[in-house]
């Protein structure tokens, strides 16, 4: 117990202003989770960098993929498509400028 109270004093500490209704919000949902206050507002805090990083991961493969996708109707196009093909190039073309398909 005395280790965690000397990490407490030498932890890096931040005065943090908030809206009306928080605290009692972060109170509710500390106690729900068995948690401290301190805890519940780390770990959400740490989960908001997790999904930050998962964000920007899913940014660049869908990046990737939308580079592969037009690597792969220049070449379909380049290669005189069949009409089946083409279909699918033009939904492709028509998804990547972010046109809805009509059912």
């Amino acid at each position: 117990m005395s280790t965690m109270r000397g990490q407490s004093r030498t932890a890096d500490k931040f005065v943090l202003r908030m809206p009306d209704g928080m605290r009692g919000r972060i109170e509710e949902l500390a106690e729900s989770n068995h948690r401290s206050m301190n805890a519940e507002i780390v770990r959400r805090l740490e989960r908001s960098f997790i999904t930050t990083d998962l964000v920007a991961q899913q940014n660049q493969l869908i990046a990737h993929l939308q580079s592969t996708i037009a690597i792969l109707c220049r070449t379909a196009e380049s290669e005189g498509a069949g009409p089946d093909l083409r279909a699918v190039i033009d939904a492709v073309n028509a998804a990547r400028r972010g046109e809805v398909p009509h059912a």
